[in-house]
Parts: C-alpha cells; structure tokens; sequence
C-alpha cells in the first residue's frame, strides 16, 4: 500500500493509503472514525467515515501524528490500550453499522506445505522441528476458535505502535484476545522471559477487568497464559511461513525475523 502526506489549504496534515480492496479500505476507514470519536485516544483520528475511489484504488484518510509523542511508548500502555479495544471494540462498532470478520486462521497442513517446499530459503528453519508443533497447533487453533471474541488489531508490531497510535486498522478482525497480545509479548526487539511474560499478562487482566467492570482474578491470568502459548506457536508459524514466501523480497528484515521465530517454535 502506498502512503501520502498531503496539506489541506487551511494546512491540516493528514496521511492518505492507497489500496485496491475495497472492502479493507471500508473496514479501516470507519473503525479509525467510530473509535477515535467514541474516545479511544490510541486510534488516530480522522474527519473521514468512508475512503475515497481514485482510479480503482480506494483511498484512507487519517490525520498526521508526529513521529515522537508526549505519551508514554511502552508495554504497559499498549496494554491498557489493547484492553479498552478488547473490551469496548465490538459494541461501538456494531453501534455504528461495522460488521467485523471472524479472523480464519488456516489448519497446521496448510500452513506446514508453504514451510515445506520453501523452507530451503533460510538454513536456520527446521522443517521437522515445525512439523513435530503440528497437533499443538491444531488443539491450540481449535480452542481459540471456540473462546468468545474480541476486536483485534490482529498487527500490532512494534512499527504499527508509534508514540501513544495504534497504526494501520487494516486487518482489525474479531477473534481471541490472545492473538493480539502474541504479538505485543513477543517482539524479537524486547524478548521476555516467562516470568515478565506473565507479570505483562497480569497487568493486562487488571485493565481488561476493569474495563469490564470484572473483579480480577488471578485464575483469568492462568487461563490467558494458556491461550496466549497457543497464540504465540500460531502467530510464528504462519509469520515464518509468509517471511519464507517473500524473503527475497524483505531482504535482510524477513531473515533477520526468521532467525527469531525459528527460536520460538
């Protein structure tokens, strides 16, 4: 996707993408719109509730935020955030007329065949040590299917969390809660070991609870440890299966991510 900076004439900076999914541009456009007008200060605002067509391709219309931001740029402020999104996403969306998708995440098989026949491409990946997950995966992929679901930024990567944004909602989807937490908890630029992993999990509970107007209870952060484990094996076995299939095209960034996932599963 193609990404502009423009200034209006009375000099309002705003960011527009280019993309040509329909339906993706839609998605994006108006979860940026409901939810930064319904008061998620995370989601960067925007004036603009549907893109604009140019050319057959649709167009996305946010605000410019500055690079660096008075916020403060760490875990548990994304996690607070994540935990406003989980808890409050659906119901604002579904308020305003966004119907989100179920996330599919596709069975191990399919996933392991691009591995397979691909995995020739970075001498780090073990295809058997990938295929020994395989039944890990399934029971794993089939529980979070089963679990009540969440809105999900589903890409939260370090360079989709800038200053106090929350960047491209392009892939906002419902699924488990976990799937969104895997990626925050597990960036190869801040590994954790199990003990911080958890620490992060309970401060997530205390602000997911009170966003739900739960009581906290220690027994949810085992339960969402559990999932999260699922969560993670996931997430790394479809990431090391897309960074093979365009590694040549990342470069040194896909290759350096694999030497890191190979690590995880």
């Amino acid at each position: 996707n193609k990404v502009f900076h423009v200034e209006t004439a009375e000099g309002k900076k705003l960011i527009l993408k280019a993309q040509p999914n329909k339906l993706k541009a839609e998605i994006e456009q108006a979860a940026n719109y409901y939810l930064s007008k319904a008061g998620f200060e995370f989601i960067v605002p925007t004036d603009q509730k549907e893109p604009f067509e140019h050319f057959g391709m649709y167009l996305t219309v946010q605000d410019e935020v500055p690079d660096t931001s008075s916020a403060p740029n760490n875990v548990p402020y994304h996690l607070a955030c994540l935990a406003k999104l989980h808890a409050h996403g659906e119901e604002i969306l579904k308020g305003a007329g966004v119907n989100l998708k179920a996330r599919e995440i596709p069975e191990f098989i399919e996933v392991y065949e691009t591995i397979k026949y691909t995995a020739n491409r970075h001498p780090d990946i073990s295809r058997t040590g990938i295929k020994d997950r395989g039944n890990e995966y399934d029971e794993g992929r089939h529980r979070l299917t089963e679990e009540p679901h969440s809105t999900l930024h589903w890409d939260l990567k370090a360079q989709n969390r800038l200053g106090r944004y929350f960047l491209d909602l392009e892939g906002i989807c419902t699924g488990d809660q976990s799937y969104d937490l895997a990626v925050v908890l597990n960036d190869p630029k801040m590994p954790l070991d199990p003990d911080q992993r958890r620490a992060y999990l309970s401060i997530y509970q205390h602000f997911y609870a009170k966003e739900k107007g739960m009581e906290f209870r220690e027994e949810d952060v085992d339960i969402l440890a559990e999932k999260l484990d699922s969560a993670i094996l996931i997430k790394s076995v479809n990431s090391i299966a897309w960074n093979l299939v365009y590694i040549h095209e990342e470069g040194p960034t896909a290759r350096e991510k694999l030497l890191y996932l190979s690590t995880v599963v």
